[in-house]
């Protein structure tokens, strides 16, 4: 439209873009279209509700039209409007609105048409949450009719309304007012969405370690929170707002690096960085950042996690893995580690070395590669039971197959290994070669199997040299008139049978260097009883033994001992009686002493016996002393009701 057509036509313009913007309720958007100041189109909506030609009836009927129609302009404008319109007299009569109004407040047709003035006032008071605080209003507006009136209304089905209220005029004479509704609930309700989400960003900037930031390019910082100013050291948000960003940077140079990554890219996320406290100390943290376009206007959002703790802690152990890296290569023992399947993840150069096979071969092989069925099912055993039961496994023998085919003998140990939140990850070990030990055992095993034959052949050549003196000593007792040396010649034998008896245990059970007392003194008493001639004399014998082995330097002294005081009290101890008891006692203690007591409740030793007197004693007395002291051992008697013989020796 030309300038000249603008002016000609400027009140039919303005009465319709007044019109477009009330039709559509969205002023800003008809200022858009037409190139229209929105301020301009907002005075020509009001001049055309103040020109409205409102004609009404002080008396109304229930028949009475009351949205007036006889007025298009104003029907126009009132149908138009999206908000709920209503102008009443000086007495609160109606006397204009619009459907809009009704459907607001619910307000059926009928009752507009029909119903006093004072029900549809109630009617709209019973929606409101606060009636009380709107009568007030409409007091205000009775005493003071100029009042301008502006207020929001909550109604109990959750909706908001904003009610405008203004004096209405005709030809300067105040006849009402003309009150304006509008519906907003839609934003009340996002108003508190975003107030809800404000008090989240608050809490969330408010509470959380990490140092939230946000800059532009051209002005650095414009926001930090407490965070920051914290991890950085500073004493005031105002005191960080006010720094360059270039001073948070160790090395300024890697600021401008992440400037140019953010250009490029748009934005970064967990890179490492040495930030510069304002003391000057460093730390080192994970930076985060967005660049964002806001109206125009770059803007950098940045997040800074303090990694300080986290990176000291990583390089302590990155230097304690690396020794035991270093422990590891240099000991000779074999260390792995497998995954739960069995496959090496990592081993030390000495298990290569060990195997023989090269190290990229030996990465993820499994222990059937290098083994037979029966050790790899034996592995399989093992490993099963440490994972079931949480064990360590020690000490147990492995066959493996080498590089170059050979076979060698390892002692293994296996440990679970788990992660950090104790879960199996797989097994860890040791191996070591024992090969040559195998070997030097299996000689040591040879050779002691050929000495236990040996000794074995030895104690029974001894027992048959021993049976044959024995055997001679008999033929020459028998060929003797004289009673005293053929006495003396059964003794001996006697003597030298208990020894055979001691060679003959030795050879049946195949120890050579030790034997059990019980079953010696068992078949001593046997041979003793079957050979002695004891009359009528009915001898019991009572053997008491712990479980104990005794060394031959030991047994044969002690066995020609019991043989001799055995053999006495059988031969002497019951002369004359029908009955006797012998009674061998022979133990050790916790202190490794021995106690070796032979008695019996015979007649007693004669009354002239005197223990040190060796000249007076018989062979058979001198022999037990001197075995006794072969034994390091101490000797005493007792005669009472019997006669008691008590050895004591040992540690």
């Amino acid at each position: 439209m030309n300038k000249s057509a603008r002016k000609s036509h400027d009140k039919e313009f303005k009465t319709r873009l007044a019109l477009e913007a009330l039709k559509r309720g969205d002023l800003s958007g008809v200022a858009e279209e037409y190139s229209v100041p929105a301020s301009k189109i907002r005075n020509w909506t009001r001049q055309l509700i103040n020109r409205a030609d409102l004609s009404f009836n002080s008396e109304r009927t229930a028949k009475q039209d009351l949205s007036i129609t006889k007025n298009p302009l104003l029907n126009a404008v009132l149908e138009a409007s999206p908000n709920g319109i209503v102008v009443t007299d000086l007495n609160r009569d109606i006397i204009a609105y619009n459907q809009q109004c009704l459907e607001m407040w619910n307000i059926p047709e009928q009752m507009i048409a029909s119903e006093p003035p004072e029900k549809i006032r109630r009617h709209v008071l019973d929606q409101l949450k606060n009636p009380g605080k709107f009568k007030k209003k409409i007091r205000r507006l009775e005493e003071s009719r100029d009042l301008l009136v502006h207020d929001i209304l909550h109604l109990n089905d959750g909706r908001f309304f904003e009610w405008h209220s203004v004096p209405y005029r005709e030809n300067g004479n105040l006849i009402g007012r003309a009150t304006t509704i509008i519906d907003i609930t839609k934003y009340k309700k996002t108003e508190k969405k975003l107030s809800r989400f404000g008090n989240l960003l608050e809490s969330i900037n408010a509470n959380v370690n990490e140092a939230i930031l946000r800059s532009t390019p051209e002005n650095g910082l414009i926001y930090v929170n407490d965070a920051f100013v914290e991890m950085f050291g500073y004493d005031s948000k105002e005191d960080a707002l006010a720094t360059d960003p270039a001073d948070f940077y160790a090395d300024e140079d890697k600021r401008w690096e992440l400037l140019d990554l953010l250009r490029k890219e748009g934005q970064f996320q967990n890179i490492e960085v040495l930030f510069k406290r304002k003391d000057g100390s460093t730390f080192w943290g994970l930076e985060n950042s967005t660049q964002v376009e806001e109206d125009g206007t770059v803007y950098i959002d940045g997040v800074v996690t303090n990694v300080n703790n986290w990176k000291e802690a990583k390089q302590a152990l990155r230097k304690s893995e690396e020794k035991y890296r270093n422990i590891l290569k240099n000991i000779e023992e074999g260390y792995f580690e497998m995954d739960l399947a069995g496959n090496f993840t990592f081993f030390n150069d000495a298990l290569v070395e060990m195997m023989g096979y090269p190290a990229d071969k030996m990465m993820g092989m499994n222990n059937r590669e290098y083994m037979d069925e029966e050790n790899a099912e034996k592995v399989y055993q093992t490993f099963n039971r440490v994972f079931r039961t949480n064990t360590s496994a020690h000490g147990f023998d492995w066959e493996l197959i080498c590089g170059d085919g050979s076979i060698i003998n390892v002692e293994a140990s296996i440990t679970l290994r788990k992660d950090s939140e104790g879960n199996p990850i797989g097994f860890s070990g040791m191996m070591r070669d024992i090969t040559e030990r195998k070997r030097k055992e299996k000689q040591i095993r040879d050779s002691l199997r050929e000495k236990k034959v040996l000794l074995g052949e030895i104690h029974h050549r001894v027992k048959n040299n021993l049976a044959i003196i024995s055997s001679l000593l008999y033929l020459q007792a028998e060929k003797i008139d004289e009673p005293t040396v053929s006495k003396a010649l059964m003794e001996s034998q006697n003597r030298i049978n208990s020894m055979a008896l001691i060679h003959e245990l030795l050879y049946d059970e195949q120890k050579f260097t030790d034997l059990n007392p019980q079953e010696y003194i068992e078949k001593l008493v046997r041979y003793i009883s079957a050979n002695l001639e004891v009359g009528s004399t009915n001898i019991t014998t009572e053997i008491e033994t712990s479980d104990f082995d005794l060394e031959m330097k030991k047994a044969i002294p002690c066995a020609l001992i019991i043989n001799e005081l055995t053999t006495n009290a059988y031969k002497y101890a019951f002369e004359g009686r029908e009955e006797g008891t012998v009674k061998i006692i022979f133990n050790r203690n916790e202190n490794g002493r021995y106690h070796l007591e032979v008695s019996d409740n015979g007649c007693g030793l004669p009354h002239n016996f005197d223990l040190d007197d060796e000249s007076d004693n018989g062979l058979g007395m001198s022999l037990i002393q001197t075995l006794t002291r072969q034994l390091e051992g101490v000797l005493r008697t007792e005669n009472n009701r019997g006669a008691r013989f008590v050895i004591t020796f040992g540690e």
